[in-house]
């Protein structure tokens, strides 16, 4: 049973029967934004704001490091854009217009996934109170994104107790309470995740 998989696999089965390219090749440009971590099979330029990547990134593809809210690209230059993971991180609600409408220029169609309320609240790791400061929530034809209050960490912290983020470690001898979680949350990621496939445009509401 599937206890572990990676983002582009679970975002693979999100994306089936959209009619998706399913990889990038021939005429298709497919530009993976903040992706230097992990990029996805799919793209085959990563644009990061960390040069860290570069070396491991152009072992299978194109890197440049570039910033999300000012991408040095022509209009809808490229086919398809994935953002995944990215914008939560962005500092203020201004700085998370930009992107968005960067992202929208510079791409036909895309997809976009942000953390919703619950996968803070599940998988609350010091590194993910650290650096997020939005969560996503699914609107018709777009999302919404909420400032996360401090009042928020401080109960997650309190009440759960990094539990998830506990059980999300891969130990070689999880208990089977541990395997049952995971394999809910890899299989589900639509419970935890706002995943939007947007094509020409899409709407951005904020939420301070």
């Amino acid at each position: 049973p599937v206890e572990y998989m990676t983002r582009a696999q679970y975002q693979d089965s999100i994306w089936h029967g959209w009619g998706l390219p399913p990889q990038a090749g021939g005429d298709r440009k497919v530009v993976d934004i903040g992706g230097g971590m992990a990029p996805h099979p799919w793209a085959d330029l990563v644009v990061d704001l960390d040069p860290k990547w570069r070396e491991s990134v152009e072992r299978e593809r194109a890197f440049m490091v570039g910033d999300i809210r000012d991408l040095p690209f022509e209009d809808k230059q490229f086919d398809f854009a994935i953002c995944s993971h990215v914008l939560e991180h962005m500092p203020d609600a201004e700085s998370l217009r930009k992107a968005c409408s960067e992202l929208q220029r510079v791409a036909k169609r895309g997809y976009v996934e942000v953390p919703n309320k619950s996968k803070e609240m599940f998988c609350g790791t010091p590194a993910m109170q650290r650096d997020h400061g939005w969560w996503g929530e699914e609107i018709p034809g777009g999302i919404r994104f909420v400032r996360i209050p401090a009042s928020f960490w401080e109960t997650v912290t309190r009440e759960l107790e990094g539990a998830m983020s506990r059980i999300l470690r891969l130990s070689s001898t999880p208990s089977r309470d541990e395997r049952i979680v995971r394999r809910h949350f890899w299989r589900n990621q639509r419970l935890f995740n706002c995943c939007l496939v947007w094509d020409g445009e899409f709407r951005v509401e904020i939420e301070e």
